[in-house]
């Protein structure tokens, strides 16, 4: 059943920001384990949940969750870039989400050190080779 509607730039309730870091990690588990998803269509089903949100607003909190993960050292959806500042209710939630789920946070780990691993060997591999020859 949808909540009363916020008025316009209100903080988010905390059973929305659950409802939303739910749904941005549903996506995110389908892209590391390599499965199509659409994210307009996970929008329009969180929005049926959020009375008063609009898309923008939903776009804009699943960038500012990249950002908390971004900040945590983890992965995060690549359509969604991290944006600047984020409410402390949406990093607890975040957090909660994780200790409640630690199977998604070491996929995320395993994921962020195979990254950065792929990284190294790239800015090695791209690095000139100052030995002279002889």
């Amino acid at each position: 059943m949808a909540e009363a509607s916020p008025s316009r730039g209100a903080d988010w309730s905390e059973r929305e920001v659950e409802r939303t870091v739910a749904d941005y990690f549903d996506m995110l588990r389908a892209e590391m384990l390599g499965q199509s998803y659409n994210k307009a269509e996970h929008r329009r089903l969180l929005l049926a949940t959020l009375a008063g949100r609009s898309e923008q607003a939903v776009e804009f909190k699943h960038a500012t969750i990249s950002a908390v993960l971004v900040h945590m050292g983890l992965p995060y959806i690549d359509g969604y870039k991290p944006m600047g500042h984020y409410q402390t209710l949406l990093a607890q939630e975040v957090t909660d989400y994780l200790a409640e789920y630690p199977d998604c946070l070491e996929r995320l780990l395993r994921t962020a050190q195979l990254m950065s691993q792929a990284n190294h060997r790239q800015r090695a591999e791209n690095r000139p080779n100052h030995r002279r020859r002889l």
